[in-house]
């Protein structure tokens, strides 16, 4: 229950912030309504500065509803697997994600504000316990 509380904070967020974007950015306003989108990543175009480490990029994602997506993704993108922060180059194709993005008035890509990995993987540690949590003894 905990992890759904995160996510619903970061929803909040991230849609919160996208509505003070139009001020961020020299008071240019987004156009139309924020996205929320849910698919695959099919390929990701990624740009790092050397001396700051900031990335940005843009990818495609196979998007349920609409096909195929192309996404620009910008510094400060919040990027998440279940409760774990990622960055951009930790993003690999065909991870499943769900996405919120929005539209700036002059541009034709809509930008990310957050991208969540959903394929929650368990700790390599899961395997070597028993249902109860408890470490399993070694066999023989």
């Amino acid at each position: 229950m905990k992890g759904s509380a995160v996510v619903v904070i970061l929803w909040l967020v991230a849609a919160w912030s996208m509505g003070n974007a139009a001020v961020v950015n020299a008071g240019e306003p987004f156009s139309g309504p924020i996205q929320q989108m849910e698919g695959q990543i099919k390929s990701i175009q990624i740009t790092c500065s050397a001396p700051l480490g900031v990335c940005e990029g843009s990818m495609v994602v196979a998007e349920r509803r609409r096909g195929d997506v192309t996404l620009v993704v910008c510094p400060g993108t919040w990027i998440r697997r279940g409760e774990q922060p990622l960055n951009l180059r930790e993003l690999e194709v065909s991870a499943p994600i769900k996405a919120v993005a929005f539209r700036m008035s002059g541009e034709s890509l809509p930008r990310v504000a957050l991208i969540e990995v959903t394929d929650v993987r368990e700790p390599l540690t899961h395997h070597n316990t028993t249902s109860s949590g408890l470490p399993q003894p070694p066999d023989g």
